[in-house]
């Protein structure tokens, strides 16, 4: 069940300071308890070495769920948008690179070294500034020339409302249940999905 709602360089891991005000930490703080209580079903065992993880922007959230305890870097959009995502992810073990693997060739060369290095990463397939639902080369031109696997991942939850930004961002209510289903692919795949994730 999915509810519609109404309407919100690098230092790794760090917030940026416009959302370091008292209200700003105290969302971040609460979204960070709200996620913890979610029952993840289904993640998968990664086995060692460098791969990005992949999934639709409007499962980012569930994502952070799932792997906040997955030492990777997670690549997210420069604009004020996600300043929220930058600062829930704080303290946990997924760190956070700011702008677009296309558009900001600093953060794809931050991104290859990390990979070089033996760790894994996490981006959208629909980039981090959409259009939603559209696969965006990025995530098989940063695999393939890591030469690591895609991990891609598929959330469904048992009850959800959606944000109204422009992926229409999945929050699981609290104590819901979270599935996860994974595929593997090789870096070398030829990118055939188009098109966006199905209905809730």
């Amino acid at each position: 069940m999915t509810i519609p709602v109404k309407r919100n360089t690098i230092p790794s891991g760090a917030a940026p300071e416009g959302i370091f005000c008292a209200r700003g930490r105290a969302a971040a703080a609460f979204l960070r308890l709200w996620l913890r209580t979610l029952r993840v079903q289904g993640r998968p065992a990664l086995a060692p070495g460098p791969a990005v993880l992949a999934c639709w922007h409007r499962d980012l959230l569930p994502m952070f769920a799932a792997f906040h305890d997955e030492p990777a870097l997670a690549l997210v959009s420069a604009n004020r948008d996600a300043d929220l995502l930058c600062a829930l992810l704080t303290g946990t073990s997924v760190t956070t690179v700011r702008g677009s693997s296309s558009r900001r060739p600093q953060a794809a060369r931050h991104l290859l070294r990390h990979l070089a290095s033996g760790g894994k990463v996490i981006m959208a397939l629909d980039g981090p500034r959409g259009p939603a639902g559209i696969e965006k080369p990025g995530t098989d031109w940063l695999a393939g020339s890591a030469g690591c696997p895609v991990v891609r991942l598929d959330f469904s939850s048992s009850r959800s409302l959606h944000l109204p930004d422009w992926s229409r961002l999945r929050l699981p209510l609290p104590f819901a249940r979270v599935q996860v289903k994974a595929s593997y692919l090789s870096p070398m795949r030829a990118s055939t999905s188009t098109s966006g994730p199905g209905p809730s």
